[in-house]
């Protein structure tokens, strides 16, 4: 497998602990050069999305596995107000997204890295994140 970027990240369990996870980032998977590819392990597990959509997406996938089972990530891109544009999901393997205001169009300064947290990070599901993105696009 080609070279890969890890970011350390923190997995809250359903117990309500918080332990030390990796995500590991592929910009072209072994399977297709064309996607990404995008490993999460923590406490033995380990999970895989292949997308040509960018990081946001894979990250996406990944949380929608673990949320079944009580399990959540700490880190921006799983974050209530945070979204990728087109733009900034297709930028590079799209690991920057943006920190959304209701009312307010997004910036260059509102962007943040998805695998990183920054002090401001609202814990959420997949699913309350795309309802607060809508809900985000219809105040502007």
């Amino acid at each position: 497998m080609n070279d890969n970027v890890q970011y350390p990240i923190r997995v809250r369990l359903k117990s309500g602990d918080i332990i030390d996870g990796l995500i590991a980032v592929y910009e072209q998977s072994p399977d297709d050069p064309l996607v990404t590819r995008v490993v999460m392990q923590y406490d033995g597990n380990q999970f895989v999305a292949n997308t040509a959509d960018g990081c946001f997406e894979a990250l996406t996938r990944i949380r929608r596995e673990l949320e079944p089972q009580g399990v959540s990530l700490i880190c921006n891109g799983a974050s209530l107000d945070v979204y990728p544009s087109r733009m900034s999901a297709s930028m590079g393997i799209g690991t920057m997204a943006y920190r959304l205001t209701p009312g307010k169009q997004a910036l260059q300064k509102d962007l943040v890295h998805i695998f990183e947290c920054n002090a401001d990070f609202i814990p959420s599901t997949v699913q309350q994140q795309e309802e607060y993105f809508d809900t985000w696009i219809d105040s502007l």
